[in-house]
């Protein structure tokens, strides 16, 4: 469902516009983290602003990060926390819900980019206008200077197809799901429907928003309240081998967090997951083999190399197959 043609989900937020908290982990990120903060003085709101920083035990020091930030932003509250030793983001995120006081908490990859000055403001102006929305949120990548935005089509089992839309072309509407570099979340519902789970190490969001939407809540996309989403420069930008090393560890998590997903929510699907997996593997593979769009062309226009798509698809066929493996295996030592 999506908003009626011509219908704007803005309306004007008033004084008294809410506290926000920026929730921010970061592990070795020194440069994207400092990007990402100096980003914030483009913002133009008028309620308080908060920013936690939750540096998940990194060998690197963040201190002349912090300075910097607060003499550019006098304006933003900045909170620390030190992770005694690495636990990922998921706990890290939970840590910080558990400090803010804010009504919404805003969750901010440290390779994230604020680009847009009112996008807060448009947020509340959304949140206002249909009171059942409790999720918003848009992430933009980068690509030769050209800015676009992922559109995801989920399955049953997961599993999604990526294609991708150039910002100024990007349709708003209500959204399965939208990823934690840039998620606007009332406070409260975490009392609701409980803190992220730290069994995650990716898609940790995905499962926050699936327990969301099992409450009868909607998220909403729009390019308004986009940021920029750098992706782990050190991987995809570099060159296409970088992408097939980047696809290889990717895949492999992403694969076996899926499958504790389809566990959570959707475990009848269990028995049957292999044959499922099977099935819509071959409908993606077929429908983004021919998609002018699809990651494959994308990372190849940035890179400037070609990329295989036909390589691409064995390494994320490969990681679900050995996924399953892995899965069954702990299973059966778990009955055991």
């Amino acid at each position: 469902m999506k908003p009626k043609e011509g219908e704007s989900l803005f309306s004007p937020v008033g004084n008294g516009s809410p506290d926000i908290t920026a929730i921010i982990p970061v592990f070795n990120r020194p440069r994207d983290l400092q990007k990402l903060l100096i980003s914030f003085k483009i913002l133009n709101y008028s309620g308080k602003l908060t920013v936690i920083i939750v540096d998940d035990a990194s060998t690197d020091d963040y201190f002349a990060i912090y300075e910097e930030f607060k003499k550019e932003c006098p304006h933003i509250e900045l909170q620390t926390i030190r992770m005694s030793n690495n636990q990922g983001p998921a706990l890290a995120r939970n840590v910080a819900i558990k400090k803010a006081t804010s009504k919404y908490v805003w969750f901010l990859d440290s390779d994230s980019e604020i680009f847009q000055s009112n996008m807060l403001t448009r947020a509340v102006e959304i949140f206002k206008k249909e009171s059942n929305i409790k999720g918003i949120g848009e992430e933009v990548y980068l690509f030769n200077g050209t800015a676009w935005t992922q559109q995801l089509k989920w399955y049953p089992n997961y599993l999604f197809s990526v294609s991708f839309c150039e910002l100024e072309k990007s349709p708003a509407g209500y959204s399965f799901s939208i990823p934690a570099s840039n998620l606007i979340i009332e406070r409260k519902l975490f009392d609701e429907i409980g803190l992220f789970n730290s069994e995650f190490k990716t898609l940790e969001e995905n499962d926050v928003c699936f327990r969301l939407r099992k409450k009868g809540y909607k998220l909403y996309s729009c390019k308004e309240v986009a940021t920029y989403h750098h992706a782990s420069t050190a991987g995809r930008e570099n060159s296409a081998f970088d992408f097939y090393v980047d696809v290889k560890k990717y895949a492999k998590a992403y694969h076996l967090n899926r499958i504790k997903l389809v566990a959570l929510h959707k475990n009848y699907l269990l028995p049957f997951l292999p044959l499922v997996d099977l099935y819509f593997s071959g409908i993606i593979f077929f429908t983004q083999l021919f998609q002018k769009t699809n990651s494959k062309n994308i990372i190849s226009s940035k890179t400037g190399e070609s990329i295989s798509f036909f390589r691409y698809a064995v390494h994320h066929f490969w990681a679900m197959v050995s996924s399953h493996f892995y899965a069954y295996k702990i299973f059966m030592s778990r009955k055991l």
